[in-house]
């Protein structure tokens, strides 16, 4: 299996999926949707049997986060970033933001893998 990481520049229902799942079923997190979603770039980890498949989501990728269901090209992961709005001076900084791996994605580093490629993203 390989982790394949896709960047969108609006909020995808898989990266919804995703943080609904983590943040708010599984941590009783308020809902946690905001204005900073539309100002965002989004990336979505996927778990792949291969890196060369298909860059849009179906809508069995989205469904399959909730359903459990397997899926060869699952999303697994997201976290966002987008421009310190509190630094307008320092044009290259930037907040990386909301980043959620699914249960059982975890313990892989695929949480780290996102944020070394949100970093690269922004340089």
């Amino acid at each position: 299996m390989t982790i394949r990481i896709e960047a969108y520049d609006q909020l995808p229902d898989a990266a919804r999926a995703i943080r609904e799942q983590v943040f708010i079923r599984e941590r009783d997190w308020r809902p946690e949707f905001d204005e900073w979603d539309a100002a965002s770039v989004h990336l979505l980890a996927f778990d792949s049997v291969d890196s060369s498949d298909r860059p849009g989501l179906s809508a069995q990728s989205a469904s399959s986060i909730l359903s459990g269901q397997p899926d060869q090209n699952r999303p697994v992961a997201t976290c966002r970033f987008y421009a310190d709005p509190d630094h307008p001076d320092q044009p290259g900084r930037y907040v990386i933001a909301r980043l959620a791996v699914l249960t059982e994605a975890q313990g892989r580093h695929i949480g780290s893998r996102l944020l070394s490629d949100a970093e690269r993203r922004i340089a």
